[in-house]
């Protein structure tokens, strides 16, 4: 984790819409992440916790958006994504632990998977365990906490969908 904090430390001075093959660059070799050397990142973009990443071609990856979570968790974002800025993308949670003295007991994780061609609108959120399917759009402000199925849109707090798109 110490390489992520390395990674995101040194892609930060960088501006933010230049040098795109060097800051994929410095997050494979540092972090040893499977990240296809046409990604497009942002320089305010973060990996905070999570270990196993893998991004594909040609994905998009916004302004001030962040992957946080759990270290035993995996990432997978597909080819052609393209992800908005102030997006996060988080693997990490708590069991309730009503017990204790914090209802957020013990640390857990779920994957999290976004399949070829999705768009992930400004500001949403994806939390564990979440699938976002083919082709499909969260749009800007949604909090995701169910999958989302092949070729829809889905928006609101909880998502839910809106449209089908084929």
């Amino acid at each position: 984790m110490i390489w992520n904090a390395i990674a995101n430390k040194l892609t930060s001075f960088f501006p933010e819409s230049r040098f795109f093959k060097t800051k994929n660059f410095i997050y494979r070799v540092l972090c040893k992440f499977e990240i296809h050397p046409s990604v497009r990142m942002f320089s305010s973009f973060n990996i905070v916790g999570v270990e196993n990443i893998q991004i594909g071609q040609d994905t998009f990856l916004g302004h001030e958006s962040l992957i946080m979570g759990a270290n035993n968790t995996k990432v997978v974002i597909g080819d052609f994504v393209d992800i908005s800025s102030r997006v996060s993308v988080i693997t990490g949670t708590h069991e309730v632990d009503l017990s204790g003295r914090h209802i957020a007991g013990k640390g857990t994780g779920k994957d999290i998977f976004i399949d070829n061609g999705a768009w992930i609108g400004f500001g949403s959120i994806i939390l564990p365990g979440v699938k976002i399917g083919k082709k499909s759009i969260v749009a800007a402000g949604s909090i995701v906490i169910n999958d989302v199925p092949d070729f829809c849109m889905v928006a609101g707090n909880p998502a839910v969908i809106k449209k089908y798109l084929k």
